[in-house]
Parts: C-alpha cells; sequence; structure tokens
C-alpha cells in the first residue's frame, strides 16, 4: 500500500508523520453535513481555477474525513453532475452561475482527491476539539423559548452531564439543557433544533474555537455561550458515511473540530492529477508534482488556522532571496525534513495576506 510523502517532524525529535497522497473519492467517509453556502462557493471556486487549494485531512485506515468535508463534497458533486442544482434559482428560472448553462459535465472522469493522511487513532499529531457557538440573542429570551421542550437546570460551571446536550453562559450563569438520547449525534440534533430556533428570532450565531470562546465572550462578541457536547474519535468513526449523507445519517456542521500538529496550505494541484488513472502511477505523478515545490513554515495565528505550523507550498518562480523576502518560500521542497521557519505574527499586515492568498 502506498503511503505517500511525509511533510512533518517535531521538535522534540518525535516523528508525527502526515502524509500526502491521493485517494479515490468513492472511499472517503464524511462525518458531518456541508453548509450549502459554502459548498456552492468551493464549487464555483473549483471549477473556474481549475485546482483543489488545500489536502483534506483523512484517517489512515477508516478514511474518515477528520477536516476538508466541504472539498471532498465538492469534488464530489463535480464529478456526479450534481452541482447545477446548488447554482438553480427557482424564483428567476435560471442558473445563478452562468456557467452551469451549457455545461458538458467536464468533471465526469475525477476519482481522486489529495489527501493528508495520518493514523488517527494512535497518532498524537491531532486533537479532537470543539466548536462553541457564540449567540447574539438576549440569553433569558430563549431559555423562555426552549423550557416547554427540554429540562432546563441552573448548573455551577461549564461541565455536561451525561443527559446535557448543551450549557449556556453568559460567563456568569451557566445552564443545561438535557434530554432523552441514545447518541451523542441524537444530542447535536437536538442542538441543531436551537441553533434554528436562535436564527428564526433572527439572532445570529459565530462558530469559535473552544479555547477561544470566553475571551471573545469577554469582549462581548456576542451575549453568551453555547457550550457543546463531546464527541470522541470512535463517534467520528461511527457516525461517518461515504458518498454524500444525508440530513441525521452525519454530524451536522462545525461539530468536531480536529487541530493537526501542522497544516499543508496552498499546493494548488491540478485537477487534471485527480482524474482516473492507474492508483500507482498517480502517486508517482504527485511526487513529481511536490518534489518541484518549494515549501515555508510559518508559526502564529494565520486566517482561522490554529496549527502550530503551517505549511505553504510555493512554485519553483516564486522563490526569492530570503533576506530581501523572507516571508515568500524560502527553501526546496522535499530536503529531508527540512524547513525554514518564520514567527507569521511578526510580519507586516501585508506580508501576512499575501502569504495566505
Amino acid at each position: 500500500m502506498y503511503k505517500g510523502y511525509p511533510i512533518c517532524l517535531e521538535e522534540d525529535g518525535t516523528v508525527s508523520v502526515l502524509r500526502l497522497k491521493l485517494e479515490p473519492l468513492e472511499e472517503i467517509r464524511l462525518h458531518e453535513e456541508v453548509i450549502p453556502d459554502a459548498l456552492r462557493k468551493l464549487c464555483r471556486a473549483i471549477c473556474e481555477e481549475r485546482v483543489l487549494q488545500d489536502p483534506i485531512f483523512i484517517d489512515e485506515d477508516s478514511k474518515v474525513i477528520l477536516d476538508g468535508m466541504h472539498r471532498a463534497a465538492a469534488l464530489l458533486k463535480l464529478k456526479n453532475g450534481e452541482c447545477q442544482n446548488l447554482f438553480w434559482d427557482e424564483q428567476k428560472n435560471k442558473y445563478i452561475y452562468p456557467e452551469c448553462e451549457n455545461c458538458p459535465g467536464k468533471f465526469k472522469n475525477l476519482e481522486y482527491i489529495l489527501c493528508c493522511s495520518l493514523d488517527y487513532v494512535n497518532t498524537k499529531a491531532v486533537e479532537l476539539k470543539k466548536w462553541y457557538r457564540g449567540v447574539s440573542y438576549p440569553l433569558e429570551d430563549l431559555i423562555h423559548a426552549v423550557k416547554p421542550s427540554y429540562e432546563l437546570q441552573e448548573r455551577s460551571n461549564d461541565t455536561l452531564q451525561d443527559a446535557d446536550f448543551a450549557i449556556l453562559t453568559d460567563g456568569k450563569k451557566y445552564f443545561s439543557l438535557s434530554g432523552e438520547f441514545n447518541n451523542v449525534l441524537e444530542k447535536y440534533m437536538a442542538l441543531r433544533d436551537i441553533e434554528q430556533l436562535i436564527r428564526e428570532r433572527n439572532g445570529t450565531i459565530t462558530y469559535c474555537a473552544d479555547e477561544e470562546a470566553y475571551k471573545l465572550l469577554k469582549r462581548n462578541e456576542f451575549t453568551f455561550l453555547l457550550i457543546t457536547p463531546t464527541i470522541t474519535r470512535k463517534d467520528v468513526q461511527n457516525f461517518s458515511k461515504k458518498g454524500f449523507p444525508c440530513k441525521g445519517e452525519v454530524f451536522p456542521p462545525k461539530s468536531t473540530r480536529h487541530r493537526l500538529s501542522a497544516r499543508p496550505l496552498k499546493i494548488n494541484i491540478p485537477l487534471q492529477l485527480l482524474k482516473r488513472g492507474d492508483y500507482h502511477l498517480k502517486q508517482e505523478q504527485l511526487k513529481v508534482f511536490l518534489r518541484r515545490k518549494r515549501k515555508l513554515t510559518v508559526t502564529g495565528r494565520l486566517e482561522q488556522y490554529l496549527e502550530k505550523h503551517k505549511i505553504l507550498f510555493g512554485e519553483p518562480g516564486e522563490l526569492k532571496e530570503p533576506l530581501e523576502n523572507p516571508y515568500l518560500w524560502a527553501c526546496e521542497f522535499p530536503l529531508e525534513f527540512y524547513e525554514i521557519k518564520y514567527n507569521v505574527d511578526e510580519f507586516t499586515e501585508d506580508v501576512s495576506s499575501t502569504l495566505i492568498q
């Protein structure tokens, strides 16, 4: 079995291997639903640019996607010729994306997707974290609205008990919402109902990383937090499905957040390399493609990515003098685990934005 190309080495000397490889789309398993607007935007971007910008992260054994649900779903839609449905406007009776009008199904030969593969069960290279919900809506009004449907109790902290599916807190008081559930998937279905109720009442929801949520609450970015239930790695594997899952078969969007030790970005693999062909030949083509790339590893926050290391890939022609332009691609790939590192927080705003464009 092809193991893929290693790209990461931990600073303490232990190897945490993240391997770039191609996997058949039909073998990939989604454990979360996708957000229609995000899927539509991504389908259009891929269609126009003819590249997959970033790899998805998968478990090597089960092929469950850990990160990149929308990227996989977009390729599946394009492959199956179902992307046109995303752009049809019933009221105007036309496509909102004109390219769909006479689309010949040009992506039907897509067979593979670029993956960053790891041993999900045993590795320390990935953490399973949470998305909390930052809610802009009066807390007392929501409490009054949900009382008829769920058991509500005031608590002393934000720890969820077995029957709880959410904790509501403004940082001072804590209220648990509970009910009868057979598994954590059912809890997240109930949580989605609460989110829908908030939106129906013109409230807004911000998805925020659990480690940043209370800081944002203190800055009054929203009115209160909705603390979410814990999902285990086994849950992620059990509640997953090949193809395009229906509502209720997998977790709602923004249920899990996998934080990696490193994240490869901006690889921009052409769709041509993802088309039907011999599996082993395709892997060799990928290796050749990666070898001609330059890479730069940066630390610090870059857009929404909280991983310690972001490994940015660039074309050979983008290599500049490091002293003149230290933020550009500064080392050859793939020298054996060799990286030049910069802290993105030390860059100017213009330089930081250049990195992620």
